[in-house]
């Protein structure tokens, strides 16, 4: 028996390849055979890459996580990710993100690398390292 001609509404049609087509497959009840064949004849790119990126978010690439801007937009961690690579942005480091102020540094070595990490908002191994790096030697026990 064969199966029923799926009816496309404009609906499913605007759908395609602005979501998985997993997704897709599951909201519609359908086979996948038939996403991936309806997409390809309207030359419509297979998600994530049918999304355009914002200025914006481009801008804020390799300064904030893939992760975290994926949330904040609610677009695909994977595309983010896609686009930086393509791009030549490196990905984002935890402590790209510190700003080394004198006062800051002045105290590397006077308090410890933990009390520097709690008085500005950092990890303790950050301090460390930065402390190591300009060779100041630790205060108390390392």
């Amino acid at each position: 028996m064969p199966k029923p001609k799926i009816k496309w509404t404009k609906r499913m049609l605007s759908d395609l390849g602005k979501f998985p087509d997993k997704y897709l497959v599951r909201k519609w009840k359908i086979a996948p055979s038939s996403v991936f064949k309806k997409r390809n004849e309207l030359g419509i790119p297979l998600f994530p890459k049918a999304i355009k990126l914002s200025p914006q978010i481009v801008k804020r690439l390799g300064k904030e996580s893939d992760r975290s801007l994926a949330k904040k937009y609610g677009v695909s961690y994977t595309r983010l990710q896609e686009e930086r690579k393509r791009l030549g942005i490196p990905p984002f480091k935890e402590q790209n993100r510190i700003v080394w102020t004198k006062k800051m540094l002045a105290l590397l070595g006077k308090i410890t690398d933990k009390e520097l990490a709690i008085k500005f908002g950092m990890g303790e191994g950050t301090a460390r390292r930065k402390r190591k790096r300009l060779n100041n030697p630790p205060i108390g026990r390392e």
